[in-house]
């Protein structure tokens, strides 16, 4: 009933709402920080967020759990140049790291996308897990598949599972620093926009961010 009442961006300002309602008593306006830079069909987006935390996390931070042997990232993407914080698409990949061993720097995760999988309806992290977890046998069962991606166009309220691939191209397990990029190729289909997406993402590495009940 929930996902049929809520929408996607009401999701996503629900996320941000609690971030800065449960962090308020640190900073009332929270640092802006720049996570990384995308082009979709040709348009040029920054990954940006807020951190309201006297710590290096935020939502856009590559989440590992390494008793899963899956890892989260999230990148949250507005127009380069505007000044206001309005998030046009909201990025998610949740992959596995079975057939790596752990995480891989320069191995191409990669996703296809399965018709089989029922649509997502909401882009919150824990939802994106319980897909991922409810579909696992199912999204890595071939050589070619690692994991799942998701991405939401806020402005149009629209989600949907797509294919692409995801590099992790260094990782400083000391300082958490983490660097990558990925690409997103998916055609037109059922009125859903063509999307070709071309990203780089600097973020913090982090173990168990956050509890998901989906990770039993």
């Amino acid at each position: 009933m929930i996902r049929r009442i809520i929408s996607t961006k009401m999701c996503a300002a629900i996320v941000l709402s609690l971030i800065s309602i449960g962090c308020s008593r640190f900073t009332s306006e929270g640092e802006t920080l720049i996570r990384g830079t995308a082009t979709i069909n040709g348009k040029e987006y920054v990954d940006i967020t807020k951190r309201y935390w006297n710590t290096d996390f935020t939502i856009n931070n590559l989440s590992f759990y390494p008793e899963y042997s899956m890892f989260l990232i999230c990148m949250q993407l507005q127009p380069k140049g505007q000044t206001k914080l309005d998030y046009e698409y909201w990025i998610s990949f949740c992959l596995s790291t079975e057939k790596t061993g752990g995480l891989q720097i320069n191995y191409p995760y990669r996703v296809e996308y399965k018709k089989s999988l029922e649509e997502p309806t909401v882009i919150i992290p824990n939802d994106v897990i319980k897909n991922f977890a409810t579909n696992r046998e199912k999204v890595i069962n071939t050589k070619a598949n690692d994991g799942i991606a998701i991405v939401a166009n806020l402005k149009r309220e629209a989600t949907r599972s797509v294919e692409g691939q995801f590099i992790i191209r260094s990782l400083d397990l000391q300082s958490g620093d983490c660097r990558g990029e990925y690409t997103i190729t998916t055609p037109a289909v059922d009125g859903k926009e063509e999307l070709r997406i071309n990203g780089k993402f600097e973020t913090k590495f982090s173990k168990y961010p956050y509890y998901s009940p989906y990770l039993k």
